[in-house]
């Protein structure tokens, strides 16, 4: 055994080794295994398979599954790894250096805004109406409206000439009434429309605001509310629809801004130029939809011939930095009452100004207009501009060429310097001070008040508005790398959208009539004289010739007879002034077409009714009549009908005249200079406390009230004055 060799045997032999344990090990396993026999078909073995497979086909990985095994690229990790380096993740959040010049940014179209909250509401007043060249004046008037050429500083002579005192109404009075109050009829009533209500020809409630002060602000210093009217000045009446909205203008500069990539809305404001305005007028119809006709375009050509009629305007009451000389149409000139909220707006109403800030401010004008004429400054005219730069001057381009120019700018301040120093005003407050004048010269707008005296309408007729406003395109001929499309830069105007329509506006009708008494008695028509009247009525008329209103009975003598008559009554006619009874014309286009009064019967004969007996023989029935209207409708009516408007209009008569009754029945005689300015037996009522006053305020040290330095004189050119 020492010499059998292990490692040759294995070496020669262990496969063959291998393989018998291995047989063997099978053998094992096959003899000792419980062998059994499978009791299912083969197709059954076949059915599963299939089932399992198509289970696994139908199976799909949620969404959520799948994202958590997402293929990742490799490649591009390798590509970073071999690449540079990124180092936007440890760069500096603020420049380590500025370049001298920003990168220029393209500039877009701004969005543009509309005006908002419009308003309008109809009313009427006295307007004063300047004599014209061809008239010629009594010589001893025009003695007293001749003046030498005025100094820097004075009265412009290319407006109307004043005489000496003042008016018959005085300065600081609220004038006989206050026409055309929100809503108001002529006679004080407001609107309704046609068919509304029966027994009067128009409307409603009582809208005018008589014998109360002016709006603080009139009848201060040299400018008083009411100046004494020149030689030849007359009244007319005018009913009109009040237009009035605000335009977000620092909103449309914030808009600028942003467009055009500028520094500040300053440097936007420079861009800012309304140039014209478009309003539109829908009138109702009678349909089921009344706004259903169409918008036409309203020509501003009857506004701007008022506003040349007048010798002069009246005086905003609000901060003029809210008025653009394009879009805020003036106040002609009233020789009774004030615009009151006719002129304004609910969103400016904060804006108001007391009587020394007015003041201050007109006296700021007025030497902005002389100092801007006085250093010839010229604003660079960038496109022709409509709207009522004709009628008015614009205060706010004087300025912003004058502190455009620096040596402009140095001259108007010591000018200016000199001017406060010597300042005399008396009213507290008044006086200028280099702080008002900073803050007035660099102040930023917020808002722009749209407003628009609608003067071409009728009686009985409702209305509705709306605008939109042109301005220059702030891109206009921008090099075309400076833009972000060349249309931008095309086209010399833009428009902003159409406002909301208005609320509507109903004007008045201009006669009213309310029943007194038929006679008609169908019982006795055989003893009726032919001349007798059947019926009488109570009539108020708007008269437009003077703009007051004129008031009588008239009687009815036959059925079929239009409601009118020319009758002598008291006329009263505020620009002479002159309360004298004369023959007018009442008329109106409703037909009266029958009636029935009371009835006179014999009380012996009818003992079972018991009518009392201060009946005087008469049954005691209420009077009714019919009439026919101008838009064919048929109106009962009767004494009763409308009592409210009666009084209503009644009110305003008395009212309207009740400054005048010392001359009832004459013409007021010269003014006595003595008196202060006042016509003899006129009832002056004061500034804020009504109180008695003999007028002679509101004027300069010669006695003359100043006009408004807004108002553009005949034949002159935006922005000049006169020598």
């Amino acid at each position: 055994m020492k010499k059998f060799n292990f490692k040759a045997f294995f070496a020669n032999h262990g496969e063959k080794l291998g393989f018998a344990c291995g047989l063997l090990l099978v053998l094992a396993v096959v003899g000792t295994s419980e062998w059994l026999p499978f009791n299912k078909a083969p197709e059954e073995i076949i059915k599963k398979a299939k089932d399992a497979k198509d289970q696994i086909e139908r199976n799909v990985w949620p969404e959520e599954t799948k994202k958590g095994f997402v293929i990742r690229d490799f490649g591009q990790s390798i590509r970073e790894l071999r690449g540079p380096l990124a180092t936007s993740a440890y760069d500096y959040s603020t420049p380590l250096w500025q370049p001298l010049y920003r990168p220029q940014q393209l500039a877009k179209e701004p969005d543009y805004l509309a005006v908002v909250d419009l308003i309008a509401e109809a009313g009427d007043f006295v307007m004063a109406v300047a004599p014209k060249a061809s008239e010629s004046m009594p010589e001893e008037s025009a003695a007293v409206a001749s003046t030498k050429p005025a100094a820097a500083g004075d009265d412009n002579p290319f407006a109307p000439a004043r005489a000496a005192t003042t008016s018959p109404l005085g300065p600081g009075m609220a004038g006989a009434a206050a026409h055309g109050g929100p809503g108001a009829m002529p006679g004080g009533l407001s609107p309704a429309m046609p068919g509304e209500g029966a027994g009067a020809h128009g409307a409603a409630s009582h809208g005018g605001s008589f014998g109360m002060p002016m709006p603080e602000g009139f009848g201060v210093g040299e400018y008083g509310g009411m100046s004494a009217l020149a030689p030849g000045v007359k009244g007319r009446g005018e009913r009109f629809i009040s237009v009035r909205g605000v335009w977000p203008v620092y909103q449309q500069l914030s808009r600028y801004r942003q467009a055009l990539n500028l520094q500040s809305v300053t440097d936007a404001r420079a861009l800012l130029e309304l140039t014209n305005f478009v309003l539109e007028r829908q009138t109702a119809v009678a349909a089921s939809d009344p706004w259903s006709g169409e918008w036409q375009k309203i020509d501003i050509a009857r506004a701007t011939e008022i506003l040349n009629e007048c010798p002069d305007f009246d005086i905003d009451i609000f901060d003029p930095r809210l008025i653009d000389s394009t879009i805020t149409m003036p106040l002609p000139k009233r020789l009774t009452g004030s615009w009151r909220d006719l002129a304004t707006h609910p969103q400016i109403e904060n804006f108001k100004l007391k009587g020394p800030e007015l003041e201050r401010e007109l006296k700021f004008q007025e030497r902005l207009m002389n100092e801007y004429n006085r250093l010839n400054a010229q604003a660079p005219k960038t496109v022709s501009r409509g709207g009522f730069n004709t009628v008015q001057q614009n205060f706010r381009k004087m300025s912003d060429s004058i502190y455009s120019n620096p040596e402009s700018t140095r001259a108007f301040d010591s000018s200016m310097k000199t001017f406060m120093e010597s300042d005399q005003s008396s009213a507290p407050g008044a006086k200028l001070n280099p702080a008002d004048l900073k803050a007035r010269m660099t102040a930023a707008e917020r808002l722009f008040l749209f407003r628009y005296f609608d003067f071409d309408v009728r009686p009985g007729y409702a209305y509705r508005y709306r605008v939109k406003l042109e301005l220059r395109n702030p891109n206009y001929q921008r090099q075309l790398d400076q833009v972000i499309d060349k249309s931008v830069a095309e086209g010399l105007t833009r428009e902003t959208p159409w406002s909301t329509e208005s609320t509507v506006a109903v004007v008045p009708e201009t006669t009213n009539y309310f029943l007194r008494n038929v006679f008609r008695d169908p019982l006795h028509e055989s003893v009726r004289f032919a001349s007798r009247a059947i019926a009488n009525l109570k009539i108020f008329q708007w008269d437009q010739t003077v703009g007051t209103m004129i008031a009588d009975t008239i009687e009815v003598k036959s059925i079929g007879q239009f409601l009118g008559e020319k009758r002598k009554t008291f006329h009263l006619d505020v620009a002479k002034p002159s309360l004298l009874e004369e023959e007018v014309a009442f008329q109106t286009d409703d037909v009266y077409l029958d009636g029935l009064g009371d009835i006179r019967f014999s009380a012996d004969d009818h003992k079972d009714l018991k009518i009392p007996a201060d009946r005087k023989g008469m049954l005691g029935l209420v009077a009714e009549a019919v009439v026919l209207s101008e838009l064919g409708e048929l109106k009962a009516i009767t004494p009763d009908t409308n009592s409210d408007r009666e009084m209503d209009a009644q009110a305003r008569v008395q009212n309207e005249r009740a400054p005048f009754e010392k001359i009832k029945g004459k013409e007021a005689t010269a003014p006595n200079p003595l008196d202060g300015g006042a016509f003899p037996g006129m009832m002056l009522q004061g500034g804020s406390g009504g109180t008695m006053m003999p007028g002679g305020a509101g004027t300069n040290k010669r006695g003359k009230a100043k006009p408004n330095p807004r108002k553009m004189a005949a034949g002159m050119m935006p922005g000049m004055m006169g020598p």
